[in-house]
């Protein structure tokens, strides 16, 4: 469910990229950040299935 979510974030990201309401520089930041939160969300479920 969390990646579900985590992936309708950067389905949002590219709308709004796409119709220009955030600049290329910001959507960069942004798939930083949900790179970063895919990664540590990866983390947890492997420390929870372990």
């Amino acid at each position: 469910m969390a990646r579900g979510s985590l992936r309708e974030v950067e389905t949002l990201v590219e709308i709004a990229f796409g119709l220009h309401y955030i600049s290329k520089e910001e959507l960069a930041e942004f798939r930083e950040l949900l790179d970063h939160h895919g990664r540590m969300l990866t983390r947890l479920l492997k420390s929870l299935a372990a």
